[in-house]
């Protein structure tokens, strides 16, 4: 479940949230402006269907995650993924 993956993960290690239906920052202003100096991150991705409204009020509230746009579409989870991907080593090789 989230909530173990959130209670066990290491709090310097950011995470950025595919948060579907938001009006969250793209990813090269989270790497750019929130996350300058990053060595490492995590991408996630929430199933089918998107993340309940409580697994939502839990990610909003964990530090370490910061919300990210994927564009307008809802995409697939398995296509999200690849995208989230992309988008992240091209705004980090631009840093």
């Amino acid at each position: 479940p989230l909530s173990e993956v959130l209670s066990a993960w290491d709090k310097a290690v950011p995470v950025l949230w595919a948060a579907e239906r938001s009006d969250a920052s793209s990813i090269p202003d989270v790497l750019g402006q929130k996350l300058p100096t990053a060595a490492a991150l995590a991408v996630l991705i929430g199933p089918e269907g998107g993340f309940d409204a409580q697994e939502q009020a839990a990610l909003a509230a964990f530090a370490p995650v910061h919300p990210i746009s994927l564009g307008p579409l809802i995409l697939r989870a398995e296509t999200a993924a690849i995208a989230a991907l992309a988008l992240v080593q091209s705004a980090w090789r631009s840093r």
